[in-house]
């Protein structure tokens, strides 16, 4: 369910920046795509194999997903209502896992020196670590106004995701498996841990 009527979808996460100051929306779009481009992990999809399971699938030249909203004509309270039928209709909008980037933008412009930014990700590719990285990151690619290309010299390489696979696969944490099998085992479905 695309349509906005579908329950929301409790592996989107959405975080809304608040920006005061001039923003400039084609620098900050250049900075989203740059944050794309960077890190593997935003551009993966899953796909199923013949054999019945899923693979993690890193596609190249993928489009930052981004919307353009104006506020700035509308008067406050109105303005805040539609930013929050906004928040909530994106949420309802579930992510197709089999088609990447598993991330989107809104840029609510609300006036002048008034703009939020909602970002949308799919805890398959974005957590709670990893999402206040990916803030920082993008305001800094904002910062330096860089394009693309040059993102690794104003944020140093990305350490692949290969190498934390690798980490994972270490024989201590092996003793970690039968723990967390135990553990959920009497899950038999997707469940919240935190409101």
């Amino acid at each position: 369910g695309n349509d906005g009527s579908a329950e929301p979808d409790a592996y989107t996460v959405q975080s809304v920046l608040r920006l005061s100051g001039t923003v400039d929306e084609d620098r900050m779009r250049t900075a989203a795509q740059a944050l794309l481009d960077r890190h593997a992990s935003l551009r993966t999809c899953f796909r199923p194999r013949k054999d019945g399971r899923t693979a993690g699938l890193v596609v190249r030249g993928v489009e930052a997903p981004w919307r353009s909203v104006d506020l700035s004509g509308t008067p406050g309270p109105d303005a805040e209502r539609r930013m929050q039928d906004l928040i909530d209709a994106d949420l309802r909008h579930w992510f197709d896992l089999t088609q990447p980037p598993l991330v989107r933008w809104h840029f609510v412009r609300f006036g002048a020196d008034d703009v939020r930014l909602l970002l949308t990700t799919h805890h398959i590719v974005v957590d709670g670590w990893s999402t206040p990285i990916m803030v920082r990151e993008l305001l800094e690619l904002y910062a330096a106004g860089e394009p693309a290309a040059r993102a690794g010299t104003v944020l140093g390489p990305v350490r692949p995701y290969r190498d934390y696979l690798a980490w994972l696969e270490r024989p201590a944490h092996g003793t970690a498996r039968p723990l967390w099998r135990a553990t959920l085992a009497e899950l038999t479905e997707p469940s919240p841990v935190a409101p």
